[in-house]
């Protein structure tokens, strides 16, 4: 007699309720708990009258936080933030990703909720109903999308920077020395060939 394999709901309920977590950390940015969080723990009333919000809600969305791994919370009732968190999701950082979670839940989601309409008609939602609004759209889009292209493009800048400095060195080292200016010549030399080695750009 064959077993038949075990099914679980898991994995839909999981799909059913994905749009939660989106919305509670959107709450929490924009009510700046995490900010609040970064100056060091706070218990649920500290955070609540900091926020200038209920009590009840603030615990809500905080336990949320806590259950999603965002937060830590301690046997004294004080919330803080994990490593996570404090580099995404404090918004003087450049890591900040909350632009990402008001796009999400300010624009896309309420379109995405005409989906089933969509579907019969097969007209698209409009972003905007004008074109100034289209371009405000746009362009909060676009400050939204900055902190996900900015390790790539430090990243880019710190290999300009070394390329620079390697060119500048190849530079002084390729330089024939000349008696009227041997020593000032001979200096830069030395000078590209330990910073060479250091990777500090050469200055000389």
């Amino acid at each position: 007699m064959q077993t038949k394999p075990s099914v679980s709901p898991t994995r839909l309920l999981q799909f059913a309720w994905g749009f939660a977590v989106p919305l509670i950390i959107d709450a929490a940015i924009r009510r700046r708990l995490f900010d609040a969080l970064d100056k060091g723990p706070r218990t649920a009333a500290a955070l609540a009258s900091e926020a200038a919000i209920s009590e009840r809600g603030a615990r809500a969305v905080l336990n949320a936080l806590t259950s999603v791994e965002l937060l830590r919370k301690d046997a004294e009732g004080r919330y803080s933030l994990t490593p996570e968190s404090a580099h995404f999701l404090i918004s003087t950082r450049p890591s900040f990703l909350g632009g990402s979670f008001r796009h999400a839940t300010a624009q896309l989601m309420p379109r995405w909720l005409a989906l089933n309409e969509i579907v019969g008609t097969w007209r698209p939602a409009p972003y905007a109903d004008s074109d100034a609004g289209r371009a405000a759209h746009f362009q909060e889009f676009v400050e939204d999308l900055l902190p996900l292209s900015y390790p790539a493009a430090q990243a880019l800048a710190d290999a300009l920077v070394a390329e620079a400095g390697r060119r500048r060195c190849a530079y002084w080292t390729s330089r024939p020395v000349r008696a009227s200016g041997a020593s000032r010549s001979l200096k830069g030399r030395r000078a590209c060939g330990s910073r060479r080695s250091t990777g500090l750009r050469c200055s000389t």
